[in-house]
Parts: C-alpha cells; sequence; structure tokens
C-alpha cells in the first residue's frame, strides 16, 4: 500500500495535511508533533519531550501519557513509521518538500545562488515564492514550550532576512513604487531593523519623494532614541548625505511609473467647464468606517484605485457616489461618473473601447482612436497631468476596469463591483456587508422618522432583521411605510415574517430586491464557466441547513466535491453565497427564499423529492460513520431508520472519518444542521420521515458526550411523533428513551422517570432486549441523580442480568459503571472500587477510551469522598488523557470540575479556581452555559446544580422525584 501523502505546515498555526485533507490535531498531540519537526529526521531525546509537554513538571505517568500521544500522532499522520522510536527518543521521518521550514529554507537557498549569478528576476521570484509560504507567526499556539519557541525566533530573523533580499531586489528592477507602502509597515513593525528604514529611503527618493525620504530619516532617528536610546548607524547617515546632496548614483536603473511618484495636492477650485457626471448624492447611514477609509485613499495621491464589492443591495453604489462628493474638491478637473452594466438585465456588458471612447470625449479628443490600445494610450496622455475622479460602477472584472485606469498622479478612481477585483492595480479593496442593527434602524428611521420608529422598536428591529439589515430591502420598506403613514410596524413586520412572499412585499416601484439579487444570478447563467454555478444555487434552494460544505452541497445535484468547490467558489464570487470560514457557506435569508423560487422553477416535483431524500440519507449515513468511530460498539443503538440493517442503504454513502478528532470536530461543526435534517425530514413522509428517527438514534451518544440534552430533547419528540403517526412501537420506545434521558439531564427527574417507564414498557412488548436493557440503566441513572439509591440499584441489577444474558461487554460495564457510583452513595467505597475495576476490564480491548474515562473519574470521586486526594487527582488526570484521546469535552469539564473540588479541600483555593475556570471555558465552548452564568458559577460553585443539574451526576443529589 502506498504511502499517505503528507504535508505539515509550521510556518504559522501548526496544520496537517493527508492525502489532501487537513487534519485537525488536538492540542497537546500537536505541541508534541511541533517538538519533532524541529529535527525533522533527527532524533528528539524523550526527556526533553516531556520536558517540553508539561513546562518543566511533568506527572509522575509523563512517560506513559508520552507513548499514548505518540500513538494518537502515529495515527493522526495515517503512517505508523512516520514517528520511529529510538534508543533514548523519538524521530520524524519527513522527505524535504514535506514540511514547509524546509521548503523555505530551500527556496532561500535557491534565490541565493541566482542572486551570485545575476539573476535577480529568478531571485526575486524565489524569495516571494518563500514568503508566500507563511500563514501567520512560526509554529503559532506552541510557543510556551522553550524549545519551539527558540526555532520559531530563528524562523522568524530568516524570513525577514529573506524579506529583506527580496526588498533589494525589487529596488533593483527599479520596482521602487512598488514597496514603498510595504515598506511603510515594516520599517514601523520592526525598527530596530535599519535595512528596511534604508530601502524606504531609496524607494521614496527614487518615486521623486525626496522630502518624504529625509523626513523617513528623521522619523527612523527618533524611534531608535526614545525606544532604544539609539542613533542611525553609519550607512543610514551616509545614506542621508547622499539624498540631501541629490547623488546621481541613487538613481534607479529601471525608470518608475509615473502614475505612482506624484505625492497629493491641496483642494483646489473646479476647472472652468469640468465636467461634473457624479448623479445625485443621497445621505448615507452606518458606513462611516468604510467612508473614512475611501476619503483617506482617494486624497492620498499617487493615482489610488478603490475597489468596492458586495451583495447586490448592500449600496455600493451609494456609498461610491457619496465618497466622490465628499472628496470632489481634490479633483478640480472633473468627476466623470461611468455604468459599465456587467449585471444590468437586458443591457450589454460595456466593452473598455467604447468605454475609452466615451470618456475621451468627454476629456476633449474630437476623434478617439478606433483601437483599444491606441484609445487607452490617448487616455493615458489626457489624463497624465489632471486631476481628475473616476466612478466606474458595476465592473464585471479587473481586465474590463485596467484600461479605463488614468495615469496621473493627481486622479483617483473608485470601482463598483458584485465581484472582489484584487490586483497590484487596485490600492483599496473593501468589501460592503449588511448593515449593523443599529445603523439599519437608524436608516428605517431616517425615512419615517425617529418618533414613528421609537413607538415601536422591538417591530423596527424585527423589520431590518427580516431584510437582512440591506439598505435595499430597508428602503423599500421605508417608502411602502411613508405611503400609508397610519399603518404600525407591527403589521408590515408580520407580513415579512410570512417566507412565501417575503420578496413579493420587498418591491416598490422600481425597486425590487428580488430584482437585485436576480441581476447576479442571471448573470452567471449567461456566462460560459457559470452554467454549474447557477445549477447548484437552484439546487441549494432544498437545503435545510444554516451552512452547507462543499461535500454536502455535492450531493444535492450528486457531483463529485471538486466539482461542486469550484461551483461554490464561483457563487462566493457572484456574492451569492458568503464563505466565512474555510468550507462553511451560507446564504443569507432573502438569497436563501430566491433561490428556494429557483429550485421551483428549476426542478421537478419528483427531482427535488429525489434532491431532499438523497440528501438527508447522505447526512444521516455520516452521523453514523462518525458515531461508530467514536464508539465501535454502539452499533446495535444505530439499527433505525433508512440505510439501517432492515431498511435499503443511502443512494450516496456518507462520509468516513479518519480519526475520533476528525468525527467529533464534524459533528460539532454540524450540529445545527443535523437538528435541522431531523425537523425537516419529520414533515416528509414515510419512509423519509424515518431519517429523524435513524438521527435521534445515532445522537443519543453525541448529545450525551456534549451535554447537549436540549437537542436530544428536540431530537425525541420529533421521533415521538413520527411514531405516533407511523405506528411505529419501535420508534415509539427508543424516543420516549431518549426523551427520559434528556429531561434527566435538564433536570426533570418526574418527566424523564414517567418516560423511561413508558418506554421500558414498550420494548419489553415488542421483546427488545437491547432496548430494555439501555432503558434500565437509564431508569438506574435517574433514580440515581434524584438521590433514590435503593430503587436506582434496583434497576442496576436488572440491567445488569440482562446485560449479561445479552453478551454486551460495553453494556455490561455501563451498568457496572453505574453500580459503582451508586455504591459510593451508600459509602460502601470498597464494593464501589470492585464494581469500577470489572466493569473497567470489561471496557479493555474494546478501543473505547471514553468509557475508561468516565470509569476513572469515577474511580477518582469515590477516592475524593474517603480523602485520599492524590489519588483522587491521579485518577482524574488519567481520566483526562482518556477523555481526551475520545474527544470528550463535556466528561473533561467533569474531571476538571471534581479536580478542583479536591484542591479546595486541599485547601488550595487558587489551583481550585484554576481548575473550576478550566472547567467552565469548555461548558461555554459547549454553549451550556453563557458567559454571565460562568462568572456566577467561578463565584458560587454551588449555582452549578441549578443551571446543569446533570453535571454532577457523581455527587449526592437532593433532587426530588
Amino acid at each position: 500500500m502506498a504511502r499517505p501523502a503528507l504535508r505539515i505546515d509550521v510556518l504559522g498555526s501548526l496544520r496537517v495535511n493527508v492525502d489532501g485533507s487537513v487534519r485537525p490535531a488536538p492540542p497537546r498531540v500537536a505541541d508534541l508533533l511541533a517538538m519533532l519537526t524541529l529535527r525533522p529526521g533527527g532524533q528528539l531525546s524523550t526527556d526533553a519531550l516531556i520536558d517540553g509537554l508539561w513546562q518543566g513538571a511533568p506527572p509522575r505517568t509523563a512517560a506513559k501519557v508520552l507513548q499514548g500521544r505518540i500513538h494518537e500522532l502515529r495515527r493522526l499522520l495515517g503512517d505508523s513509521d512516520r514517528v520511529q522510536r529510538g534508543i533514548s527518543g523519538y524521530t520524524l521521518l519527513v522527505e524535504p518538500d514535506e514540511l514547509d521550514a524546509t521548503r523555505f529554507a530551500a527556496l532561500v537557498a535557491e534565490a541565493d545562488g541566482a542572486a551570485r549569478h545575476g539573476r535577480v528576476d529568478d531571485q526575486v521570484e524565489l524569495l516571494r515564492a518563500a514568503d508566500g509560504l507563511w500563514r501567520g507567526p512560526a509554529y503559532q499556539d506552541h510557543t510556551a514550550i522553550d524549545l519551539v519557541h527558540d526555532e520559531a525566533m530563528r524562523l522568524e530573523e530568516h524570513r525577514l532576512e529573506a524579506v529583506e533580499s527580496r526588498i533589494d531586489g525589487d529596488l533593483a528592477q527599479g520596482h521602487h513604487h512598488l514597496v514603498v507602502a510595504e515598506l511603510a509597515v515594516l520599517s514601523r513593525r520592526h525598527p530596530v531593523r535599519e535595512r528596511f528604514w534604508k530601502q524606504l529611503m531609496l524607494a521614496l527618493y527614487r518615486c521623486g519623494r525626496q522630502a518624504d525620504a529625509l523626513q523617513t530619516y528623521q522619523d527612523a532617528r527618533r524611534v531608535l532614541i526614545e525606544e532604544f536610546g539609539l542613533d542611525p548607524g553609519p550607512e543610514m547617515q551616509e545614506l542621508e548625505q547622499r539624498i540631501l546632496a541629490q547623488d546621481p548614483a541613487l538613481a534607479a536603473d529601471v525608470p518608475a511609473p509615473p502614475r505612482e511618484t506624484a505625492r497629493p495636492a491641496p483642494p483646489a477650485k473646479p476647472a472652468a467647464n469640468a465636467p461634473n457626471e457624479l448623479p445625485r448624492d443621497i445621505a448615507l447611514t452606518g458606513r462611516d468606517a468604510e467612508l473614512e477609509a475611501i476619503h483617506t485613499s482617494l486624497t492620498s495621491g499617487g493615482c489610488p484605485v478603490v475597489a468596492l464589492n458586495g451583495p447586490g443591495g448592500t449600496g455600493k453604489s451609494a456609498l461610491a457616489v457619496h465618497a466622490a462628493h465628499r472628496a470632489s474638491d481634490h479633483f478640480p478637473d472633473g468627476r466623470l461618473y461611468i455604468n459599465l452594466h456587467a449585471t444590468t438585465p437586458g443591457v450589454a456588458v460595456r466593452q473598455p473601447l467604447e468605454v475609452l471612447q466615451r470618456l475621451l470625449q468627454t476629456l476633449g479628443a474630437a476623434n478617439p482612436p478606433q483601437s483599444e490600445g491606441e484609445a487607452a494610450g490617448m487616455f493615458r496622455s489626457l489624463t497624465h497631468e489632471r486631476r481628475l475622479l473616476f466612478v466606474l460602477e458595476d465592473a464585471a472584472d479587473l481586465a474590463q476596469v485596467i484600461p479605463l485606469l488614468p495615469n496621473g498622479a493627481g486622479c483617483a478612481v473608485i470601482v463598483t463591483s458584485r465581484r472582489p477585483l484584487a490586483g497590484p492595480e487596485v490600492t483599496t479593496a473593501l468589501r460592503l456587508g449588511p448593515l449593523g442593527e443599529t445603523a439599519a434602524v437608524e436608516l428605517l428611521g431616517h425615512m419615517l422618522g425617529a418618533d414613528r420608529v421609537g413607538a415601536d422598536g422591538a417591530a423596527a428591529r424585527h423589520i431590518v432583521e427580516l431584510c437582512d439589515r440591506l439598505p435595499l430591502a430597508i428602503r423599500i420598506v421605508g417608502a411602502r411605510l411613508l405611503a400609508n403613514p397610519v399603518q404600525p410596524l407591527a403589521s408590515f413586520a408580520a407580513r415579512l415574517t410570512d417566507e412565501r412572499h417575503r420578496l413579493d412585499e420587498l418591491e416598490d416601484a422600481d425597486l425590487a430586491v428580488r430584482t437585485s439579487i436576480a441581476t447576479g444570478y442571471d448573470y452567471l447563467r449567461r456566462h460560459p464557466r457559470g452554467g454549474d454555478a447557477a445549477a447548484l444555487f437552484a439546487h441549494l434552494g432544498l437545503w435545510f441547513g444554516t451552512h452547507v460544505t462543499a461535500s454536502t452541497a455535492a450531493v444535492l445535484p450528486g457531483w463529485p466535491t471538486h466539482r461542486a468547490e469550484r461551483a461554490l467558489g464561483r457563487l462566493v464570487e457572484a456574492q451569492l453565497l458568503h464563505c466565512p470560514s474555510p468550507d462553511r457557506y451560507t446564504l443569507h435569508d432573502l438569497v436563501r427564499l430566491f433561490a428556494q423560487e429557483q429550485a421551483q422553477d428549476q426542478l421537478t416535483g419528483p427531482e427535488r423529492a429525489e434532491v431532499v431524500e438523497r440528501t438527508l440519507h447522505y447526512q444521516l449515513d455520516t452521523v453514523r460513520n462518525a458515531v461508530l468511530t467514536l464508539s465501535p460498539g454502539l452499533a446495535s443503538r444505530l439499527e433505525f431508520g433508512p440505510g439501517s440493517p432492515s431498511h435499503p442503504e443511502p443512494a450516496r454513502p456518507g462520509r468516513s472519518f479518519a480519526d475520533r478528532a476528525e468525527a467529533v470536530t464534524w459533528i460539532r461543526g454540524e450540529r445545527d444542521n443535523l437538528l435541522a435534517a431531523a425537523q425537516h425530514a419529520a414533515e416528509l413522509p414515510p419512509p423519509a420521515c424515518l431519517v429523524t428517527v435513524g438521527l435521534a438514534a445515532a445522537l443519543m451518544y453525541t448529545c450525551e458526550m456534549h451535554g447537549w440534552f436540549t437537542d436530544l430533547e428536540t431530537l425525541a419528540e420529533h421521533a415521538r411523533r413520527i411514531a405516533l403517526r407511523t405506528e411505529d412501537e419501535r420508534s415509539l420506545a427508543l424516543a420516549l428513551t431518549c426523551s427520559g434521558h434528556a429531561a434527566n439531564g435538564l433536570g426533570r427527574a418526574r418527566q424523564a422517570v414517567v418516560r423511561l417507564e413508558q418506554a421500558l414498557e414498550t420494548w419489553r412488548r415488542i421483546e427488545d432486549r437491547s432496548g430494555e436493557a439501555l432503558t434500565l440503566t437509564y431508569l438506574a441513572y435517574t433514580y440515581l441523580t434524584a438521590g433514590d439509591v435503593d430503587r436506582s440499584m434496583g434497576y442496576c441489577r436488572q440491567s445488569l442480568t440482562l446485560y449479561e444474558r445479552l453478551g454486551d461487554r460495553l453494556g455490561h460495564a455501563l451498568a457496572l459503571l453505574f453500580l459503582s457510583n451508586q455504591l459510593q452513595q451508600h459509602g460502601m467505597y470498597d464494593q464501589a472500587l470492585t464494581a469500577n475495576s470489572t466493569g473497567t476490564a470489561l471496557v479493555e480491548g474494546l478501543d473505547e477510551p471514553r468509557m475508561l474515562g468516565i470509569a476513572r473519574g469515577i474511580r477518582a470521586a469515590v477516592h475524593a469522598r474517603c480523602g485520599r486526594y492524590d489519588e483522587a487527582l491521579r485518577c482524574f488526570e488519567e481520566a483526562l488523557e482518556l477523555l481526551t484521546q475520545s474527544q470528550d469535552r463535556y466528561q473533561q469539564a467533569r474531571c476538571f470540575w471534581g479536580m478542583s473540588q479536591v484542591r479546595d479541600a486541599q485547601g488550595r483555593a487558587g489551583e481550585a479556581l484554576a481548575e473550576r475556570h478550566r472547567a467552565l471555558d469548555i461548558l461555554q465552548e459547549l454553549r451550556l452555559l453563557g458567559a454571565e452564568d460562568a462568572l456566577l458559577v467561578a463565584d458560587r460553585p454551588e449555582e452549578i446544580t441549578r443551571l446543569l443539574p446533570e453535571f454532577l451526576a457523581t455527587e449526592p443529589s437532593h433532587r426530588q422525584l
């Protein structure tokens, strides 16, 4: 079998890529990998690894724990041979091109060779490629380890030296105008590196900015004296004198383009007959930061190009026009406006030659050339000595814009586009999104009057949210409410709430949100390479989740993932999708409603039903794969719904997972989508609705390990309604079991007992012994948390007997662990430890680190109650290692809480508070506690029993049935 392709990146946050897929590494495994990459191919001693992992204070079990982490690391890398054990330590085996730090060093060395042979062009390109490998500070998040910190500092120094060399190459090629902005940042970020200051002085001088170059010397001198007590070195002093003397030897070998070389001139009076084509200005709300950035750029000189992009309806045009009016005094020779019509329905996109000819006529050319090249040349000549502002509206792409850029250092350009425009020509790029809530309400208030909006602030806020806080939509609503001054805001908000007609309501005269969205969609349909994106967009109208990944999006039309990725990228460019983080795509509500309309128009009823069922089955199959990766022994719990042994396999097999970390990351990321899938499926006719039952069965385990009992209750209620509708007793028994377990976790013991007793009766009626045994265990657990230990003991013994008869080792172990918990409640500590040991022995060999971790946590609680605090802490540490391996953050929080109680008992209040905060951080991460509740519990730990009743299940409870 071929070795998996591996790439490890350390020039930024540590990242592991195996066979083209990024694999998340648990933090402590990532620390271990970070250290091993310090000596690729060389051995790092065990002592050095332990010292780094525990910062000089290792536990007694450090060597054993290190072996476990080495095992996890080998699984993460997908090849056990990648990490070799030696006589005194471990070695990471990687090829030179598999580690970005090694590739960086090789590119720099190759660049040095090119420089020695006079190949400056090659040197610059190689150094630029080397710098492109960096994504942030080296070994980000791992520099608390001394060894890693030292290497990170070495790499950073090497990087800065490479940047300095590359800029020397840029200057040698005459590209001084391109490096001024970069050097302005670098010199202030690294003030002690005089080479950056000297490069900046030289670049400014070659741009014709002698005064700025001399001022830079004074700035550098002030910084060096104030912060470091140093005068500039002799080379900087010599360069200052040469600039003062205008030494001819300082001139560039290659002249720089003139459009970047001039400083901004002060505002002047408009020239006689200067053209002013700007549309009428309108007041803006909520764009102060963007407006200030545009104004600063427009008035900075050097012919800036400001590119505004964003979805339709965000107010790009209004912002561009307002900014142009505000800066108009700086451009006395004229303000020109032209619409390029990239997305105007029914209008052809304007070609550069047509636009150039129109601009030339405006600027006084009687007979503009008939070729684009000649026209562009004449345009640059006519604009070279003038101070003109150009507003180019609705550009298709940068290729359409570049021929239209003027050549005068006193000129400026604002371009608006649906798509982001990125390139060296663009000096400032801004993306406009929805307004903030306050600004959106203010905009509505400007139109309707503050009194009318203030009289029903809640309705106003509801309206702007239903408008996605888009300026266009808010202006339409304002216009309609102005036309009907007696209509209450609340009644209009109610009309917008109906999703079926919301886009119809957002129309007024010639303004319509639907039309604004449609322009981007129609552009894709017309574009030669936009067909897949348009088709996928219609399919996304059938997606029921809060966000979509590329692999899931591919299931909708039944495509390969790589095809869907390309289409998603084009939808992002067209501003029909938003990509807030890698492989996470979202649709704003109004765009989603438009996509739903396209799904109705483009797909037949049977096609839509097939897409929905295929996607639901894919989600269910992926959930099952994730749960089996987390706990291979849970196969029996998954035999519900489509795709189970009693039903056909899904048309599209679900995603598989390499390890527990990948599985749990997916489940956490898809949490909201899975709940949405369950709700959506529940409304469908059989057999599609049974997907909800399957999701409830599969997610019972993950909800339990995350403390997501509210989610489990929601799933259970959906499953219960389906079971009653389909008269399926097995589904009903499962729904009641989930409901009871969830109710107990939410502190409702009486409801939990009722539901679990009903479930037990149903399991027995259909003679399903596995379901019966599980429900008996949950009943034992419920009575235990309610303080009825005797009744809990009775149910636990019944479940033990049944699990033994079934030969279910995992279930038998679970019941024994509950039994050990019950025995400690009775004060029968020796018996509790015996039951715990027996349960642990059953789990060993089953690849169930979570169960082993829970067992160690219960054992720690027994030792704590007996006053054996050191032993309790040792067991808690072992439990944490196992629970980290199994990715169970909820049980980790329980361990940290237990450790805080032990520290309190030992009189170590500071350490107790630190452990408590670690537990509370996890509970906030899992969205089980808010920030205010966490602060409350940090000061008053007893409040945890009120806020999270099930959290302290190993403690005596005072809950009553």
